[in-house]
């Protein structure tokens, strides 16, 4: 019962939000419009936008959807009610993760699309998890939802861009390869290029989000109650 109360809200927040709804489309319109006009090139291009989509707007949205919460108070009732961090994420998660893997598959049918779906399956999944919890972080350790817009923003930009950009640089291509998001564009392209240490930085990664979100979602319930 608690899960599917969460669900609702978390379902309601979504679609009374035109911005939100919006920005799981933004990407995968602007990479069929480059992949369509540069044909030659289009594999590049699917490959950045669908770097750029299931590294920003997981992060953005989950970003939003949980600063709201917080600024109206609903956390405090979740202290209430008893639920747990884990339950929390986990719902909050379920729905954002799938519109944004739905809306990822739009590129499997763009023009010129070469890339194998197994591997570009695998880091889109992997992207929009480790960027929902990034999103949901944040948002539990600021104040307010116009901090926490602030803050996410030049993390969602960093994280969405770098990797696109390292291409045209080598020696921000060597930097960047600390960032998932750089890991995930790799894995999009060759799944086997993924070697120990970047299997290290993913999880290593997602440890921290984790261990980060738990401390920052007790934190907001006390700050709250």
């Amino acid at each position: 019962m608690k899960a599917l109360a969460l669900f609702q809200i978390q379902l309601k927040d979504i679609l009374k939000n035109l911005q939100v709804c919006l920005l799981f489309f933004v990407f995968p319109v602007i990479g069929f419009v480059m992949s369509s006009s540069m044909q030659d090139q289009s594999s590049f291009f699917i490959s950045v936008f669908a770097t750029m989509h299931v590294v920003f707007t997981p992060m953005m949205t989950m970003s939003t959807i949980l600063a709201e919460q917080k600024e109206q108070k609903i956390i405090r009732n979740l202290a209430y009610a008893g639920v747990p961090s884990s339950l929390y994420l986990l719902v909050h998660g379920v729905l954002v993760c799938f519109l944004t893997c739905f809306t990822a598959c739009l590129f499997l049918v763009f023009p010129g699309f070469s890339l194998d779906v197994i591997p570009f399956l695998t880091a889109v999944f992997t992207g929009v998890i480790l960027s929902i919890l990034l999103g949901g972080c944040i948002a539990l350790s600021t104040s307010s939802l116009s901090s926490s817009n602030a803050v996410v923003m030049p993390f969602a930009m960093l994280f969405s861009f770098v990797p696109m950009l390292a291409n045209f640089n080598e020696h921000l291509d060597n930097i960047s390869n600390i960032l998932y998001s750089k890991q995930v564009s790799i894995m999009m392209n060759d799944l086997h290029q993924i070697n120990l240490l970047s299997s290290l930085i993913l999880v290593f990664t997602a440890l921290l989000l984790i261990i980060w979100f738990y401390l920052a979602y007790h934190k907001s319930m006390k700050a709250d109650v």
